[in-house]
């Protein structure tokens, strides 16, 4: 386990932005998955929280699976419940999410 509240699934470049990088992050308080790029933003707000790195990496995990058993079940979170625990958590590093703008407006302060 790293010194961070969760660990890190995959890296991924942008591809509109080269040398701008981004994480598949799953939680060590519940298991569920979130990736620091804006697209995730939009996606969890609005539908399943599957951004393309996310699906991207559910794809490459499959293909590399021998089985059905091995593929890892990623629980996706939604905007709402992330927002929380980082709330409750006092955890928000808007530095390493990527989502600085997003979550002071969200917090409401």
């Amino acid at each position: 386990m790293s010194g961070h509240p969760y660990d890190v699934l995959d890296t991924v470049e942008s591809s509109s932005s080269p040398g701008t990088f981004y994480e598949i992050r799953t939680s060590h308080r519940d298991g569920k998955t979130y990736c620091t790029c804006p697209g995730w933003i939009h996606k969890a707000r609005k539908s399943d929280g599957i951004c393309k790195h996310i699906a991207a990496y559910m794809q490459r995990m499959k293909r590399v699976a021998k089985t059905v058993a091995e593929v890892p079940k990623l629980v996706i979170y939604k905007l709402d419940e992330f927002l929380a625990v980082k709330r409750n958590d006092n955890l928000i590093d808007v530095e390493s999410t990527g989502m600085k703008k997003k979550l002071h407006v969200n917090r409401g302060l």
